[in-house]
């Protein structure tokens, strides 16, 4: 089974967590002559708590900024480190680094202006170097 994570930026310290998304509208809207406000929604990142052995471990959850949310793609490059929708991206034998946009299938993804189609094998190929929030000046060179 292919495992559902999400990452993005919390709000309240603007460090990375991980964990299960969900998006979270605060009222019920009227049929007639409303619309939703962006202040109107929450959006959360949902992870297991502490524990301590054999007790039981807590559902934690903090508020995170939608615009740096991204989704695990089911890979990990050639240090072991998980591969999100926003990562850059040392690829051997190219010469720039590539973005990772969206998921395709289970076997590949794209980025900026094409797709490059790869699979778990090829993995120790690529290299997670940053990500388009934190280092965009690595999408420059």
């Amino acid at each position: 089974m292919r495992e559902i994570l999400f990452r993005a930026k919390r709000l309240d310290n603007n460090q990375w967590v991980e964990g299960y998304y969900v998006r979270h509208q605060k009222r019920m809207l009227c049929p007639i002559c409303d619309e939703l406000k962006k202040e109107d929604v929450d959006h959360f990142i949902f992870f297991d708590g502490f524990a301590d052995w054999n007790m039981p471990q807590d559902l934690m959850y903090t508020k995170v900024n939608p615009d740096t949310l991204g989704q695990y793609i089911g890979m990990v490059d050639n240090r072991g480190h998980k591969i999100f929708e926003g990562d850059i991206l040392k690829i051997m034998g190219y010469e720039s680094t590539l973005t990772v946009e969206w998921w395709i299938l289970h076997c590949g993804f794209g980025f900026g202006k094409g797709t490059l189609y790869c699979d778990e094998t090829e993995s120790n190929m690529i290299e997670v170097v940053g990500n388009i929030y934190d280092n965009p000046e690595l999408m420059e060179e």
